[in-house]
């Protein structure tokens, strides 16, 4: 033999020689047969019915993940995309690297990447530096004191003019800026012709008659109704309950507001108010006596 395991040093010798796994290969050149058939004088196939029994063994127990030792040399078993994984032995001293492709390789004994060296520049390239470019200063006049002052009276001035200008004509002939001059109303032309100096025969006598007594209508004044509102139902029976409730709690004098054509609930009021501040502060106050809620409802 070419090569053999030494039991005292637990090795396989000559060091030298490689053990090879693929795990794609699917054809057979018949030397295992062969090897085996020779060294224990068997038929070849008789050797294959048992090697192919021994392998689908090794496949029934990697499908069921479990793990095939192989003594000193290592393991097989399957990862997580169900591919045949194989874990040398910590003591070998052959290539791991003949045990098939490179997704079944392991850590040890891996080739190192190139490391990339950066090639010298011989004739480096001068940076040509950039001139600074200086932005001229913008001064900023200050404003004295005079140009405020001047800008104040000016304002004033117009404020000034604008009111005498436009002051408020309620009077046409009082105002101060009216051009119609006032007329003395007190003195009345008394040279009016009198009635006592036309003669009798001149006058038309004029029939009164009697005024018509003026109807009043009667306009009814509707006022409006500040209730104090404690629930709201659909139902007049639910309503009734709410009241029963109310009067458990300590509350008497609840009554259900009188439902007009176009209200939808039954309302429960527990006072009225005169206005609606004094219902909100009434509503507020009842609110921190008697833990209720209350809202304010104008009923017009």
């Amino acid at each position: 033999m070419e090569f053999h395991f030494e039991e005292s040093s637990k090795k396989i010798e000559p060091k030298k020689r490689w053990i090879a796994f693929n795990e794609k290969l699917k054809t057979d050149d018949g030397f295992l047969v062969s090897e085996i058939s020779n060294k224990f004088n068997l038929s070849p196939k008789k050797v294959k019915q048992e090697l192919e029994k021994v392998t689908q063994d090794w496949k029934k127990q990697l499908s069921q993940n479990e793990t095939l030792f192989f003594g000193e040399i290592g393991y097989f078993t399957l990862n997580d995309e169900k591919s045949i994984l194989f874990v040398p032995s910590k003591n070998h001293n052959f290539n791991p690297s003949m045990y098939g492709l490179p997704a079944v390789s392991t850590i040890i004994n891996l080739p190192s990447q190139p490391k990339l060296v950066r090639p010298e520049i011989v004739n480096p390239i001068l940076e040509i530096s950039k001139p600074e470019t200086v932005l001229p200063k913008i001064s900023v006049k200050k404003e004295s004191t005079k140009t405020y002052v001047y800008l104040i009276l000016f304002f004033f001035i117009a404020a000034v003019s604008t009111f005498v200008l436009t002051e408020p004509n309620v009077n046409q002939y009082e105002s101060s800026l009216s051009p119609i001059p006032k007329f003395d109303l007190g003195k009345q032309n008394t040279n009016q012709a009198s009635p006592t100096n036309v003669p009798k025969e001149n006058l038309v006598q004029v029939e009164a008659k009697p005024e018509s007594p003026i109807k009043e209508e009667n306009v009814k004044v509707v006022q409006s109704k500040i209730e104090l509102i404690a629930g709201s139902f659909l139902t007049e029976k639910k309503a009734n309950q709410g009241i029963e409730e109310l009067k458990s709690k300590g509350i008497d004098g609840a009554y259900l507001v009188q439902k007009n054509e176009t209200d939808k609930y039954y309302r429960i009021s527990i006072g009225v108010a005169a206005s609606m501040e004094e219902g909100y502060e009434k509503a507020d106050s009842i609110k921190k006596n008697n833990k209720l809620d209350i809202w304010v409802f104008e009923k017009k």
